[in-house]
C-alpha cells in the first residue's frame, strides 16, 4: 500500500511557512473539528423529549484574527449581538480578562489552547498554566493540547508526554 503524500505551496502575505508551521496549522485545525464533534455528540440526546435540542455555537481564534482589533469586552458583546453562545480562547494570554468579558455579556468560555513540550531542553508547559487553571475550574471548558516534540513516528517520548499529561 502506497502511503497518501499531501503536497501544498502555502504563502501567507509573502511568507512561506515552514513544513512545521503547516504541519502545526493542520494539527489545530484538525483539533478545531475534532473539538466540535465532541461537542455536538455530547448534546445529541442529553435534553428530554419534547424540548429542542440545542449545540452550544461558539467562535474561536478571533483574538488573533478580528480586522478590526477589537478589545475583548467589544468581542463578547458582539459575539453576544450575533447570538453565539461563547468563544473558544487560542492560547493563554489574557484568560482572566477574557473570562471577565464573557462573564458580564453572559457568555461562557467552551475552549481553550496552549502547547505541551516534550522536548528535554524545554519547559513542558507554558507558565501561566498553573495560574490559568483555577480560573477554568467549575467552568467546563475544553483544554486543548498541543503536543510538540519528535515526530509522531518516534515512539520514543511517548512515556514521557503521558507523565507529562497527567500531571
Amino acid at each position: 500500500m502506497t502511503p497518501l503524500r499531501l503536497s501544498a505551496n502555502v504563502e501567507v502575505g509573502g511568507y512561506v511557512p515552514s513544513k512545521e508551521e503547516v504541519m502545526l496549522m493542520l494539527r489545530l485545525a484538525f483539533a478545531c473539528l475534532l473539538v466540535g464533534s465532541i461537542w455536538s455528540a455530547r448534546a445529541v440526546g442529553t435534553e428530554p423529549l419534547g424540548r429542542p435540542q440545542t449545540t452550544p455555537f461558539f467562535a474561536f481564534c478571533i483574538e488573533t484574527h478580528d480586522a478590526k482589533h477589537r478589545t475583548l469586552k467589544e468581542q463578547a458583546e458582539l459575539l453576544r449581538d450575533l447570538g453565539y453562545d461563547g468563544v473558544g480562547h487560542l492560547w493563554l494570554d489574557k484568560v482572566r480578562e477574557r473570562l471577565v468579558t464573557l462573564d458580564q455579556a453572559g457568555l461562557r468560555l467552551f475552549w481553550s489552547h496552549t502547547t505541551v513540550s516534550l522536548q528535554p531542553d524545554k519547559p513542558p508547559f507554558d507558565p501561566r498554566l498553573k495560574d490559568v487553571l483555577p480560573l477554568l475550574k467549575g467552568r467546563n471548558v475544553l483544554l486543548s493540547l498541543n503536543v510538540v516534540g519528535p515526530p509522531s513516528t518516534d515512539h520514543s517520548a511517548d512515556l514521557r508526554a503521558v507523565a507529562i499529561i497527567r500531571k
